[in-house]
């Protein structure tokens, strides 16, 4: 059960460690979705779950260690997604302010949402909405 709401948010991010192989390897890349002890984001490089890396946010230009939680499976996906952890609960590594999660009686069936703030391609309107994690695979699909 994670202990704050997850936000559909891209922030650029760079991760360093070792692959599978042993070799030490450095990737630019995004997060897809950021809650406040870690994030779901996508690499070309390999990962195993338990594997330390650090990741600094580009934004903000802190760097913390991380540990791989798990590979995230994600049809239709233009690489491999993993779930990280902040070994550094306190260090309020994405700079933001996450709410508390909290669940309502009978809600432990229904489907987890996350914010996502959503623009229109054609009036660049936006908008903060909850979605389901299948609407957001949906909407991060290539060709989507």
């Amino acid at each position: 059960m994670r202990q704050s709401e997850r936000v559909l948010l891209r922030i650029p991010i760079e991760v360093k460690g070792k692959g599978p192989d042993g070799n030490v390897f450095s990737e630019k890349a995004f997060t897809l979705v950021i809650n406040r002890h870690g994030a779901q984001i996508r690499l070309r490089n390999a990962l195993r779950p338990n594997d330390r890396v650090t990741i600094t946010n580009l934004q903000s230009t802190r760097s913390c260690l991380f540990r791989v939680v798990a590979r995230v499976e994600q049809p239709f996906s233009d690489g491999p997604e993993w779930g990280v952890e902040c070994l550094e609960p306190d260090a309020n590594f994405w700079g933001l302010s996450f709410p508390e999660k909290r669940i309502s009686p009978g809600q432990q069936d229904q489907q987890e949402v996350i914010h996502a703030l959503l623009e229109c391609s054609a009036c660049h309107f936006s908008e903060l909405a909850e979605i389901t994690i299948e609407q957001y695979h949906a909407l991060t699909a290539p060709g989507a």
